[in-house]
């Protein structure tokens, strides 16, 4: 693991680049811009890049710091399977990367549903 300070628009996640790590914001907050809009913001406690390891291994998304500062902690694939956790804590890592990842999701398709026209038969 390591420790990041960055600052207002410094972007650490590209569209397209291997998902390799993960990070926590420790403190500040984050955009997640695709195509140019901010769809999600990331508030200090929640984490940034975990999706695209678990829908494909390649990033979807642009994150860039909005905060006048922001710290991260860059938790990188290889350092939890070559160092070797304990089962312990690899065990919590997956559930904590996994448990945002299903939020995330979630808010997702709550907010993909609010933009169906009226229109459009809805399945009950």
């Amino acid at each position: 693991m390591s420790i990041l300070t960055l600052k207002a628009g410094d972007q650490y996640i590209s569209s397209g680049d291997p998902a390799d790590f993960v990070a926590l914001q420790i403190r500040g907050t984050s955009s997640v811009i695709v195509g140019g809009d901010m769809v999600a913001s990331i508030p200090m406690g929640e984490l940034g890049g975990e999706l695209a390891m678990f829908t494909g291994g390649h990033r979807t998304a642009d994150i860039m710091v909005s905060s006048k500062t922001a710290k991260l902690a860059i938790f990188k694939i290889e350092d939890i399977t070559i160092r070797g956790l304990t089962p312990y804590l690899a065990i919590k890592l997956v559930r904590l990367f996994a448990s945002a990842s299903l939020h995330k999701l979630s808010e997702h398709s709550q907010a993909e549903e609010s933009f169906v026209p009226s229109i459009c038969p809805q399945s009950t």
